[in-house]
């Protein structure tokens, strides 16, 4: 049994310690104070959600880019975390 609990703390702790590597990934993409300044908070918030694209429509044609890549980065980091959780939640299920 001790040999699972090992295993089980092993895999947790890689998860974390992938998931902060993600996160740093992810928040080095966040756009430049200067462009988010520019925007009404709704629309920031709303362009950093990981589904939707009304908000392209209020910010300059100059600026999506850079508020894509940080929306793209942002759903890389919630798949990365719903992959996770449920691969440790069926080794959790079949193990214990």
């Amino acid at each position: 049994m001790s040999g699972e609990l090992y295993l089980t703390f092993s895999l947790i702790l890689a998860w974390v310690i992938a998931e902060i590597l993600i996160g740093k990934w992810m928040f080095n993409a966040k756009p430049d104070k200067t462009i988010i300044e520019k925007y009404p908070k709704k629309v920031i918030i709303l362009s950093s959600l990981p589904f939707g694209s009304s908000w392209k429509e209020k910010v300059q044609k100059n600026d999506i880019g850079a508020l894509e890549a940080y929306q793209f980065r942002v759903k890389i980091c919630f798949l990365s975390m719903v992959v996770a959780l449920l691969v440790f939640y069926a080794y959790i299920s079949i193990r214990f």
